[in-house]
């Protein structure tokens, strides 16, 4: 994701938001379907690629952010986000060793995949009409 981050307006400078979260959420699905056939070579590779990607989207989101909406709203929205991010380690230590301890967990990430791309498809339609 560093790599990514410092390497983000070199690689992919024409390539649009839309189109590099869709891919990493196509990523997320193959990490999910590697999870469900144990491919752990499969697994390496889908999420180190789909880190690299969050690492180029992560700086053109913020860029959106701060151009999107007012500086007056900018505080909140900086606090609601780091608000998610505190809350997510704990949340995510207590809820996947839950789901794993099940025989569908490899499903679940497999739907959530399937879930990502779906969103990210109908936000590219939404876009170009």
């Amino acid at each position: 994701m560093i790599l990514g981050n410092f390497s983000c307006q070199k690689l992919f400078p024409k390539a649009t938001l839309t189109s590099l979260t869709l891919l990493a959420d196509l990523l997320a699905l193959v990490t999910g379907i590697a999870f469900n056939t144990q491919n752990i070579y499969l697994i390496l590779c889908s999420s180190g690629i789909a880190a690299f990607l969050l690492g180029i989207i992560a700086p053109r989101f913020s860029t959106q952010i701060i151009n999107t909406f007012p500086v007056t709203q900018l505080g909140g929205i900086v606090t609601i986000v780091n608000s998610f991010l505190v809350i997510m380690p704990p949340l995510t230590s207590l809820l996947f060793p839950v789901l794993f301890s099940f025989d569908l967990a490899y499903l679940c990430l497999i739907i959530y995949g399937i879930f990502l791309v779906l969103l990210s498809l109908l936000e590219k339609i939404r876009l170009f009409s």
